[in-house]
């Protein structure tokens, strides 16, 4: 979360777009969350944009999986 200017509304629901950028001088090429979003959503997780006092706010999910059988437990 950060105190800066925030995210404008009709920019939410396309932030995570390929090659999406704010408004202003923003710098870069609007490929960081894209990427971001997309490989957490590879791995089954998520990245979103949360309601903020102000600023932004995105919050990172991935899911916590049992170990699947592969790992020496120590029995035969």
């Amino acid at each position: 979360q950060d105190e800066g200017p925030g995210i404008a509304n009709k920019h939410r629901q396309r932030i995570f777009e390929r090659y999406e950028r704010g408004e202003g001088e923003t710098p870069g090429f609007g490929i960081g969350l894209y990427l971001a979003r997309e490989y957490l959503l590879a791995q089954g997780g998520e990245l979103t944009l949360e309601a903020s006092p102000r600023g932004a706010r995105f919050v990172a999910r991935l899911p916590l999986e049992e170990p699947d059988g592969d790992h020496p437990s120590g029995d035969s």
